[in-house]
């Protein structure tokens, strides 16, 4: 019997820590946060080197990178107003028995877009340092 009962206390849901998802959450935010201020700085980094990268590289493939930090700074504040959402809401949240879905949704969303935000900053931090890299080789041949 008390098997039985034991067994049945580990198959109900657990209460969420509260607490807990929204230090998550602020987390997430700051994160967010973050990485669109990395955005930006890739995108003025971009403009800043642009006609050097031009020399060296496609301009197709330069436009895509252009493109790339656009998508991902609209992702980036759409995940925001996610966020956002989710904080207007979390009093009548905090009321269900159990955590929803979609706080693991928006965090695993928040985690796929970090990821290609450092790939994307990969490929443009190498492409620069090749530009950079190339530069000053010629100026060392020069003097």
């Amino acid at each position: 019997m008390e098997n039985y009962a034991e067994k049945e206390l580990l198959n109900q849901p657990k209460k969420p820590d509260w607490e807990h998802v929204h230090k998550l959450m602020e987390h997430l935010k700051s994160n967010l946060e973050f990485y669109y201020l990395d955005l930006n700085s890739l995108e003025s980094l971009i403009d800043y080197y642009f006609s050097k990268l031009v020399a060296k590289e496609n301009l197709d493939e330069l436009r895509e990178l252009q493109q790339g930090v656009l998508e991902l700074k609209n992702q980036c504040y759409y995940l925001k107003n996610r966020l956002r959402s989710y904080e207007k809401r979390k009093e009548i949240l905090e009321n269900l028995p159990v955590l929803n879905d979609e706080n693991k949704t928006l965090e695993d969303e928040i985690q796929k877009f970090i990821n290609e935000e450092n790939e994307l900053e990969k490929v443009i931090f190498s492409m620069i340092q090749e530009v950079l890299g190339n530069d000053t080789a010629d100026t060392v041949i020069l003097n």
